[in-house]
């Protein structure tokens, strides 16, 4: 009688090593961070992108681009004033707060991107809000936290290049 035998120890060692990599994704964070970061930047840069999950954003509304003209300079609500500043049309941009606010967090088993500035939630996913005359306005939604697949693609192939970075040793 004629076998044919295989030994699993090679394949059991192989797979043990990359189980052992999934586990330990920590150098992964920050490249992944950066990646997204990136992303985000790009996100305002271009007011919003296409490319799978992100889109372009709505453009800005008549009376908010005649409001822009007229802010008064400083902090608080808008108001018609002598001292004004022209705040242009960049869209989520109009004192560079929240661009600004963006930061990376890494955990030991993953990385977050966020803001703290309060009003974040509200362009992410857009909602109504009562403004300081007591007028109840609808904000459009204008996600910026979020990747293209181009980017999503640059981070599975980071990872990729990561777990067989070693399994290409075992040749």
């Amino acid at each position: 009688m004629f076998n044919l035998s295989f030994d699993t120890k090679s394949v059991d060692s192989y797979l043990s090593m990359l189980r052992e990599r999934c586990y330990k994704i920590r150098p992964l964070l920050r490249p992944i961070g950066e990646i997204i970061l990136k992303g985000v930047d790009k996100n305002f840069e271009e007011q919003g992108r296409e490319g799978g999950r992100t889109k372009t954003w709505k453009p800005l509304k008549d009376i908010t681009l005649v409001l822009r003209k007229s802010y008064k300079v400083g902090r608080g609500r808008p108001m018609i004033g002598t001292i004004t500043r022209d705040f242009g049309t960049r869209i989520l941009e109009r004192t560079g707060t929240l661009r600004k606010s963006i930061k990376m967090k890494i955990y030991p088993n993953r990385v977050e991107i966020g803001t703290d500035v309060p009003y974040a939630a509200l362009h992410e996913k857009g909602g109504t809000i009562i403004n300081h005359l007591g007028k109840t306005s609808y904000v459009d939604k204008r996600p910026f936290l979020t990747v293209t697949d181009k980017e999503v693609k640059e981070i599975t192939d980071l990872v990729e290049s990561y777990l067989l970075d070693e399994t290409n040793k075992l040749k």
